[in-house]
C-alpha cells in the first residue's frame, strides 16, 4: 500500500513521521509513527475503524499535507 516517510531537522530538533495506508480486514487503515530520528517512534492511527479505500486516501494526503506544512521534507537530511 502507500507509505511516506517525513523528516524534521532544525536547530536541535531531528524528528521522523512515518504514515502508512495498510489494508485491514475488509477495508482500510491510516497509522502514522513519529518520534525523535533514531530512537524509538510512538505509533498510532487515524482511522479506528477500516475506511473504504478512497477514504483512507483521503485522510492519507491530509496528514502528509498538515505535516509538510509544517516544515517536514521527504529529504533526510
Amino acid at each position: 500500500m502507500k507509505s511516506i516517510s517525513l523528516f524534521y531537522r532544525e536547530g536541535g530538533s531531528d524528528k521522523v513521521y512515518k504514515a502508512a495506508i495498510e489494508q485491514k480486514d475488509a477495508g482500510y487503515v491510516v497509522n502514522f509513527a513519529y518520534g525523535r530520528r533514531g530512537n524509538a517512534l510512538t505509533t498510532g492511527t487515524k482511522t479506528s475503524t477500516p475506511v473504504d479505500l478512497p477514504s483512507a486516501q483521503k485522510i492519507f494526503e491530509k496528514l502528509v499535507r498538515e505535516k509538510t506544512s509544517k516544515g517536514y521534507t521527504e529529504d533526510a537530511s
